[in-house]
């Protein structure tokens, strides 16, 4: 699963210097259309009250003459997402444990031609007290007054919650009282560093860091999500250099695919091979148990099935017959608890082998007897019946599984032809649906040499072990989706009937139309198909 949430609220917070005469700490950027990160040493002199008065963070007594004349002006970035959708996936099939759950935080940066610094880094840190979006748009003059400021995080009714330092500058470790925001935190492997970084060597790069440590821990309840802080790493923050201006969207920016955003994805692929199944592997297979349509762990009598080794399975043709455990299959982290891992209700997985020199018989006749060896090598398959049964041996479910050997040629290294098309697609989905897509699949080399009758027949789809979709803005171009194997994020998932993906219709924007495009990873060679001719809509 691949999903990316918006910002809900962003700002940035300075203390600007204007016109030499004072310091716009009060002034608010909340619907401004960037979020500017800058640092200047020096640029404006000091007004006169800070000037007459005692040396600070920003202003600076550099001649050592007890009186301050250097300045130094400074931004900051606020930004928080919501993670209630998050927390739905959380009772599914995320678990924020496994090594395949990921998030970034992602900012695009914004040039109009302005000079931008290079070889900087930039730190994100969790927030340890909310803030307020505000509506400031002036970024000229800092003229709009609002929470949150360089003073202020934010209102509450007639109070005033201040940062404990102004620019939300008080770090420490979480638990601590009177923070802004932390940078130290024991997620249950001791204090460590908990800042995400990153370098830019030309100035030009988008923000991508990595919080996945942070995201998994407002998960589970260890991290209030109150966002992050995004700022120049301190040594810079406190050098004696000019950084000005690193520019990245904010979220009223007009374009959609500019805005901050937050990437989270995961494996969640189920990869059942009833429908590709071979001799000398290993092949898994899955059960699910649904309940008024709802999926629910199995319960037979006074007894609900559930965890490690609960069920077995039994694989048999003629004498052949093996057992195997069937297990629940773990994918998701309870709130609160993030050392535990709760299975994905009603959903058994089993794995299971044949060895395609198997003297086993399993069909006899007048003057003959089959092996399962026989089968292997001369009609190249062999079909055979499973049972799923209680560990009494009580058989609740029966099915089939037909095993055939691997591709074998001699002198032949071309892939097959594949085509991909979802048969199931709507013309619109709100955005507040999540689509289960069934993809069918096509060889159309094989096609071609096949030899047609004169009855109709109903084909099945090929299923191709490795495909990847990506999601496509049908008008501009833009990558809504990207494609992620790393995490298999964006993986088809197989199974008995085929393969499909789920897609999170919240990943895209309101009044977009979407095409797919898919990449299949077949014998060595990768195929790139783009559906343009088939398109949906996401609506409100």
């Amino acid at each position: 699963m691949y999903l990316i949430v918006t910002a809900s609220s962003d700002a940035y917070i300075q203390n600007k210097i204007i016109g030499n005469a004072y310091r716009t700490t009060d002034a608010n950027t909340g619907l401004a259309g960037t979020l500017d990160l800058f640092k200047l040493y020096g640029e404006s002199s000091l007004p006169d009250a800070e000037a007459a008065g005692a040396a600070s963070a920003y202003a600076l007594d550099t001649d050592s003459d007890g009186t301050p004349e250097t300045s130094v002006e400074l931004s900051r970035i606020l930004i928080k997402f919501d993670y209630d959708k998050l927390s739905t996936h959380l009772t599914k099939n995320m678990d924020v444990t496994d090594g395949s759950f990921k998030a970034y935080l992602s900012l695009k940066s914004v040039s109009a031609g302005q000079f931008t610094p290079k070889d900087f880094t930039v730190d994100v840190f969790p927030l340890a007290q909310a803030f307020n979006e505000g509506v400031g748009r002036d970024v000229i003059s800092f003229k709009d007054l609002d929470a949150c400021n360089f003073v202020t995080a934010s209102f509450t009714g007639a109070t005033v919650n201040a940062w404990n330092t102004a620019g939300a500058g008080a770090l420490g470790t979480l638990g601590a009282e009177n923070l802004d925001a932390y940078n130290v935190a024991n997620f249950g492997e001791g204090n460590v560093n908990i800042k995400g970084s990153q370098t830019f060597k030309t100035g030009g790069e988008d923000l991508r860091v990595d919080v996945t440590h942070l995201v998994s821990a407002s998960l589970t309840s260890q991290l209030s999500n109150h966002g992050f802080r995004v700022s120049f790493t301190a040594s810079e923050e406190t050098d004696s250099k000019t950084r000005f201006v690193k520019r990245f969207a904010s979220r009223h920016a007009k374009n959609p695919y500019a805005r901050p955003s937050l990437h989270v994805y995961w494996d969640d692929t189920v990869s059942d091979n009833t429908e590709n199944a071979v001799f000398d592997h290993d092949n898994n297979l899955y059960f699910q148990n649904y309940l008024r349509g709802s999926e629910a762990n199995l319960k037979i009598g006074d007894t609900t099935y559930s965890g490690q080794n609960c069920l077995r399975l039994v694989v048999s043709s003629g004498s052949f017959s093996s057992t195997v455990n069937v297990s629940s299959v773990t994918g998701n982290t309870p709130a609160g608890n993030p050392e535990a891992r709760t299975n994905r209700p009603g959903l058994y997985k089993a794995t299971f082998s044949v060895n395609s020199n198997d003297q086993t018989v399993v069909r006899t006749g007048e003057g003959y007897e089959d092996k399962v060896t026989d089968f292997a090598f001369k009609s190249g398959s062999l079909a055979f019946t499973t049972q799923w049964q209680t560990p009494e041996q009580l058989t609740f479910h029966s099915g089939s599984v037909t095993l055939r050997q691997t591709d074998r040629y001699q002198g032949n290294f071309t892939s097959r032809s594949p085509e991909i098309q979802i048969v199931n697609l709507a013309d619109e989905y709100r955005v507040s649906d999540t689509a289960r897509l069934r993809v069918f699949g096509r060889d159309l080399e094989a096609e071609y040499n096949e030899k047609y009758g004169t009855v109709p027949q109903k084909r099945k789809s090929v299923i191709y072990d490795e495909v990847y979709y990506k999601v496509v803005d049908a008008l501009t171009g833009d990558i809504a989706i990207p494609e992620n194997r790393s995490q298999n994020a964006t993986k088809v998932s197989t199974d008995s009937s085929g393969m499909f993906f789920d897609l999170d219709m919240s990943s895209l924007h309101v009044g977009r139309n979407y095409y797919f495009a898919y990449t299949v990873v077949e014998r060595g060679t990768e195929t790139i198909l783009k559906a343009k001719d088939l398109t949906f809509k996401v609506v409100g």
